[in-house]
């Protein structure tokens, strides 16, 4: 389909195009006499489409892409997910506007790069998401004493060399409190001699993301009473 505009500045607006389709515009200056026309200069542009608008649901190992889309000339979307070394790269092809990312790893960061082609041209969107990190495994305490303890954990599966810490948050009935570690051990102190404490670690990866709470009750030991004892003759 064709339609002329006749101006006499040096720009236009065109109105009521179609969002996803490539358009091509040819430029002619016109003489007074209203006929005689310079040679056409050509531009092609495709308009970005409307109603893009994407989002994520994200676990441990899964993203989900969901986008809403109004155009019907779209034949199908790619969906191009790599990771932040963009070493591992999947693309899904698909005519729905929704996709599941399986099999990926936790606690890291991912671009997302939503395609879409049409009859006429082509888009993209680039998102950045991240997955969940992995839950502590196996709390153990290495010591109990009156008024401190040492505890540790496995680290997360599937979590070696990245970036993360861990938020220890211990309480009885008097209050609560959080201390952080970077690694995966920790030493409780100030803490009062016979007193069950519950005691929560949770991993915390990019983005802040936090992984399930493990939780695990301990008493500290008691303090041991002193006896005066002497002999009566």
């Amino acid at each position: 389909m064709l339609y002329n505009t006749i101006v006499t500045s040096e720009s236009a607006t065109i109105r009521t195009l179609t969002p996803g389709e490539t358009y091509t515009f040819l430029v002619y200056t016109r003489a007074a006499d209203g006929k005689t026309e310079s040679d056409p200069m050509s531009y092609a542009v495709c308009f970005a489409p409307a109603q893009f608008v994407p989002s994520l649901n994200k676990s441990v190992n899964v993203l989900g892409v969901t986008w809403q889309w109004q155009d019907n000339s779209v034949d199908n979307y790619i969906v191009i997910i790599k990771d932040s070394q963009k070493t591992n790269i999947t693309t899904i092809t698909t005519n729905t506007t929704q996709v599941t990312i399986t099999g990926l790893l936790p606690g890291r960061e991912y671009s997302v790069t939503l395609q879409t082609n049409s009859l006429t041209c082509s888009w993209g969107s680039i998102l950045t998401a991240a997955t969940y990190p992995t839950d502590v495994r196996n709390i153990s305490f290495q010591t109990i004493g009156t008024n401190n303890m040492t505890l540790s954990w496995m680290e997360p599966v599937n979590m070696t060399g990245v970036d993360k810490t861990y938020n220890i948050r211990y309480g009885n009935s008097s209050g609560t409190w959080t201390v952080t570690s970077n690694t995966t051990s920790v030493t409780l102190q100030d803490l009062t001699s016979g007193t069950n404490y519950t005691i929560t670690v949770v991993t915390v990866g990019v983005r802040g993301y936090q992984s399930s709470p493990v939780s695990t009750s301990v008493y500290t030991s008691r303090l041991l009473s002193t006896y005066t004892m002497g002999l009566i003759y």
